[in-house]
């Protein structure tokens, strides 16, 4: 059978402090709340810039080994 994974477009709304992230939870920690609800993410952000190695290995020290991120292609052409 094929497994389903349900996400979103990111982790990094305002308008969800409150209704979906905990009141008072650091912004440091969204990631690692989020990765505790959905198995999966879409980066929308890496569409506009190359994340730094430092903030990939954070988001998968955050995330944990079974957790899927979906890296949008990259606006940037190659030359």
């Amino acid at each position: 059978m094929a497994r389903v994974l349900v996400g979103t477009s990111g982790w990094h709304y305002d308008s969800w402090r409150g209704p979906f992230f905990p009141g008072g939870l650091p912004l440091k920690q969204q990631l690692r709340y989020y990765a505790g609800q959905f198995e999966t993410t879409e980066l929308n952000g890496v569409f506009y810039r190359t994340p730094t190695p430092e903030a990939v290995e954070a988001w998968r020290e955050q995330t944990g080994g079974d957790f899927i991120f979906a890296w949008k292609a990259s606006r940037i052409g190659s030359a």
